[in-house]
């Protein structure tokens, strides 16, 4: 999470971000060209920061909404705007 803090600086709460162009930006900045990663090895992890986006934003949301009783995760809900999907990895 701090290298999407420091991405979207400091005049920039995570409060703000509600659009999820703004976190595929930051994302996409994970992806390298065939010549610089030919086993395409970026795709595990721009979906590990979108894992741990999701997971920040979630728990961002719900503490916000529920204070003390978001403590249970089975009860969390997911904002529209983080519903992004993982990039497959085409090896077998």
């Amino acid at each position: 999470m701090i290298r999407y803090a420091e991405y979207l600086g400091p005049n920039v709460t995570f409060y703000q971000i509600q659009d999820k162009e703004q976190i595929l930006k930051f994302l996409d900045l994970k992806k390298k060209m065939e010549g610089e990663d030919p086993d395409k090895k970026w795709i595990t992890t721009w979906n590990d920061y979108l894992l741990r986006i999701k997971y920040f934003y979630r728990w961002l949301h719900n503490a916000k909404d529920k204070g003390m009783n978001a403590k249970s995760y089975d009860s969390w809900t997911t904002t529209s705007f983080i519903n992004i999907n993982m990039k497959r990895n085409k090896k077998v």
